[in-house]
């Protein structure tokens, strides 16, 4: 793969990585998702490198019981699926889960958008 990546930019410059292979974007530069390479010279699916490994999601599932036996969800909203955080300008991360106070998010403030106030916890 390496061999393959040199010819290429030997050939000419780099490879254009596709917005999708994008996790998240700090300091305005992209950070990709671990193993876009393969996706990117057909070795990986989106999928492979994307997904979550069953150890995630056992750790992920244990988290949220936590969270849904200790917040009281009158106050808090709980929200996961790598909810996106607008930092500010060129940084936005993904968050596994977020906790969000319903006082600065309420029902009406929830869009299509990334949230525009910061969580109080996340994971």
């Amino acid at each position: 793969m390496q061999a393959t990546q040199k010819k290429k930019e030997a050939q000419g410059g780099n490879q254009e990585i596709p917005a999708y292979l994008v996790y998240e974007v700090l300091e305005g530069k992209p950070v990709y998702y671990k193993g876009y390479k393969e996706v990117l010279a057909k070795n990986k699916t989106l999928e492979d490198v994307m997904g979550s490994s069953g150890l995630q999601a056992e750790i992920l599932s244990y988290l949220l019981k936590i969270c849904y036996l200790a917040i009281d969800t009158r106050l808090f909203r709980i929200f996961t699926n790598e909810i996106g955080s607008h930092i500010d300008k060129g940084n936005n991360l993904s968050n596994d889960i977020a906790i969000f106070d319903k006082k600065a998010l309420p029902a009406e403030k929830i869009t299509r958008h990334y949230p525009d106030v910061p969580a109080k916890i996340v994971f």
